[in-house]
């Protein structure tokens, strides 16, 4: 696939995929950055449903997003506590009432996006949400917005749920927005497929 220049996402869905500890949230705060510098005029709106930075099996994953010193017309929505259910719960029932909590604490972000839509839409860790709420839901989100950017965990290091099902509903939720997505980058194998200089 040819190279991609910031321009080329503009108008279009992109989602970047990858196993846990690939650098997703870093590579997509760099890529909105050099977004916002490109196209200033235009308002967007970043749900950052990510946990707080774990380590397991001698990854680093979650975190959010570094975006400090944001333009005057991006606007950041975060819930305030956000678990990684696979990690912290320990039985299938705490995994999934883990999941559910996070599911009710973005679904208000989500709704207030539905509700007041700008031409920009990032989504950080999608996944988190998917693993006990709609994928109708965020489908519904990313065609309300212009430009759509977010990321999603895709890979096998935290296949293991404690047989919640979680896992599973993940992996066939994520692949259910591959199919309206424009541009798909795999992480770390796409890397360098995206120029970020703005020119």
């Amino acid at each position: 696939m040819k190279k991609l220049r910031v321009g080329d996402l503009h108008g279009k869905r992109t989602l970047i995929l990858g196993e846990a500890g690939t650098g997703k949230t870093r590579f997509t705060t760099r890529l909105f950055r050099a977004f916002a510098r490109k196209y200033r005029g235009e308002s967007a709106v970043l749900i950052d449903m990510a946990p707080p930075v774990m380590r397991t099996r001698g990854r680093k994953i979650g975190g959010h997003l570094d975006l400090r010193r944001l333009p005057e017309n991006v606007y950041l929505l975060r819930p305030s506590a956000i678990a990684a259910p696979r990690i912290q719960g320990r039985t299938p029932a705490e995994v999934r009432a883990l999941a559910e909590a996070n599911r009710a604490a973005i679904e208000p972000l989500l709704e207030r996006w539905l509700q007041h839509s700008v031409p920009v839409l990032m989504l950080n860790d999608l996944t988190i949400y998917l693993q006990a709420g709609s994928v109708e839901r965020i489908v519904e989100a990313i065609r309300r917005a212009k430009t759509f950017i977010g990321n999603a965990y895709y890979g096998e290091l935290l296949r293991d749920d404690h047989g919640s099902g979680l896992s599973a509903r993940e992996r066939v939720a994520v692949e259910f927005l591959l199919q309206s997505m424009d541009y798909i980058i795999r992480l770390p194998l796409d890397e360098d497929m995206v120029d970020l200089s703005v020119g």
